[in-house]
């Protein structure tokens, strides 16, 4: 017979060690580069990462740590999982001029049909003032990512 339970209910095991998850707050969506990127890392192609030493490896792969130009990619990410475990989904621009970068942000809005990951948060580490510029000129749509007031707001619409 199955007892009712309201709340949480936690079972110990005698078997190996498992940490708690939970689901995802926040989605981080990366744009940058990395030139010395694995050849997993595709331009222009969302990825998805949850482990810091997987994306790490694939932005910077081993034996290539000593190189002087790293990408924007590698400091990023350490950056993020300096602050915890985050889902980032990465889309590694050609090279770092604008028309690259904002091609690559094209491709991070098809993330969530590449990945299954929906990125919450943007950013393109030193370009990221042309994310508006980029997402309203390659959708024609200036409205997809401007603020709206939420709909109990009181104030009157001209």
């Amino acid at each position: 017979m199955s007892e009712y339970v309201n709340g949480i209910v936690i079972e110990e095991s005698s078997g190996e060690i498992r940490t708690i998850t939970t689901g995802s707050q926040s989605v981080i969506g990366l744009v940058g580069t990395a030139p010395h990127a694995a050849a997993s890392l595709e331009a222009n192609v969302p990825k998805a990462f949850r482990s810091r030493a997987k994306a790490l490896a694939d932005v910077l792969p081993p034996g290539k740590e000593g190189e002087t130009d790293k990408g924007t990619l590698y400091g990023s990410l350490l950056q993020i999982y300096e602050q915890g475990g985050a889902s980032v989904v990465v889309v590694r621009a050609a090279s770092d001029s604008n028309s690259d970068v904002m091609t690559a942000i094209e491709a991070l809005l098809t993330a969530e049909s590449a990945t299954g990951l929906k990125p919450k948060i943007l950013a393109a580490p030193g370009h990221s003032g042309i994310i508006p510029a980029a997402v309203n000129e390659r959708l024609g749509n200036p409205e997809r990512i401007k603020p709206k007031p939420p709909a109990n707001s009181l104030t009157k619409e001209s």
